[in-house]
């Protein structure tokens, strides 16, 4: 029990501060600010906003589960790596990273036409994300390649 309450306090201490820190966007500087030589730190108003893709904004407990299924899998517990992946598919399922982690998980146990179909589906959600739809069509190529 009392190894329990340890985790329960230090999930808690993960989640909890997750939930309080929101990214914050520069200063725009208007028109007017832009005429008066507001300076080298504002931001143009015309000029573009970052990708979304940058950072990924999910649910705290998505996160979560998705940081311990990566430690899982480090650690070689792949089977629960896969529990808390699909846990957290439940809960935001066009999430490609997910989709990405998951198929590495059925790739390193032998499941290559599951990690082909999961790299698939993390293709599809990965958006503008041009760093994940790579890793996606690799993982996608690498276990057609194993499965024959």
């Amino acid at each position: 029990m009392t190894k329990m309450r340890i985790w329960l306090r230090v999930f808690v201490s993960i989640v909890l501060p997750a939930c309080t820190a929101l990214p914050t966007a520069p200063p725009i500087a208007t028109d007017s600010q832009e005429s008066k030589g507001a300076g080298d730190n504002a931001v143009v108003a015309s000029a573009p906003l970052p990708q979304a893709s940058a950072q990924v904004l999910r649910p705290p407990a998505v996160t979560a589960l998705l940081e311990r299924a990566r430690a899982r899998r480090a650690a070689g517990q792949n089977d629960q790596a896969a529990v808390d992946l699909e846990r957290a598919l439940r809960i935001d399922p066009r999430d490609a990273e997910i989709w990405l982690e998951l198929a590495g998980v059925n790739y390193e146990q032998g499941d290559y036409e599951s990690a082909a179909q999961f790299a698939e589906k993390a293709l599809r959600f990965a958006g503008e994300d041009a760093s994940l739809r790579q890793r996606a069509k690799r993982m996608a190529s690498d276990a057609r390649l194993r499965g024959g």
